[in-house]
């Protein structure tokens, strides 16, 4: 799902950045269209400052790429970024609340269970 920018990249977006901002939006909306993966590689593996087009249109027009070229990877990716964002949300409560739960008489277990239950609840356990 990576891009292998060519030799001419540079050039690409050397280009991109001495037109103006609506040029550049159009320039790259066609490149998508087109599937001119020399424009696509060039801009979608360098950092806005390197190509002068808007990040957030070349973050949509990459997501979109990515779909269409590699869907089941792209879906594996969203799939990771799911969890993830469940695990950094649960996080803090789990620790604060593994704190607490470890401090009294057998807290150690009752805090592993709750926890267990708690993991389980998003569909993953300990062992994941």
């Amino acid at each position: 799902m990576g891009f292998a920018p060519s030799a001419d990249a540079a050039e690409i977006r050397g280009v991109l950045r001495s037109m103006s901002a609506d040029q550049r939006q159009a320039e790259l909306a066609r490149a998508f269209e087109d599937g001119n993966r020399e424009i696509i590689d060039a801009v979608g593996s360098f950092d806005q400052l390197m190509h002068g087009c808007n990040p957030e249109i070349v973050t949509a027009l990459v997501d979109e790429d990515q779909r269409t070229v590699a869907p089941a990877e792209y879906a594996s990716v969203q799939s990771h970024k799911k969890y993830g964002c469940y695990l950094d949300n649960a996080g803090p409560s789990l620790m604060a609340f593994t704190t607490r739960a470890l401090a009294g008489p057998g807290g150690y277990e009752k805090a592993r269970q709750t926890t267990a239950a708690v993991l389980k609840s998003y569909g993953i356990g300990f062992d994941d």
